[in-house]
C-alpha cells in the first residue's frame, strides 16, 4: 500500500511542479529507505551509501533553492 500511494501522490503532484523536479524528488526516495533501516532497525548503511545519499539530497536542496532565487530575483540583494 506504501509504495501505490507514495507513486499516486508523485503522480498526482507532478501536475503542479516542473517535470526536473519531479526526477530530482523521485531520486529522493532510494536514498530514505536506508536511512530509515538505520532508524528503524539500527541497520547501519556503508559510508559510501551515507556519502552517495548526502549528494543526492544536497542536489535536491540546491534545486530548491536556486528555484526560489529565480521567482524572487529582487530578494538576493534586498534593494530592489
Amino acid at each position: 500500500f506504501q509504495v501505490g500511494a507514495g507513486f499516486i501522490l508523485m503522480v498526482l503532484g507532478a501536475r503542479y511542479v516542473p517535470a526536473a523536479q519531479v526526477g530530482l524528488l523521485a531520486l529522493v526516495e532510494p536514498v530514505l529507505g536506508p536511512l530509515w533501516a538505520w532508524f528503524v532497525v539500527a541497520e547501519m548503511p556503508a559510508q559510501v551509501t551515507l556519502l552517495g545519499g548526502a549528494i543526492i539530497l544536497g542536489a535536491v536542496g540546491l534545486d530548491g533553492i536556486i528555484s526560489i532565487a529565480r521567482k524572487n530575483p529582487g530578494s538576493a540583494d534586498g534593494n530592489r
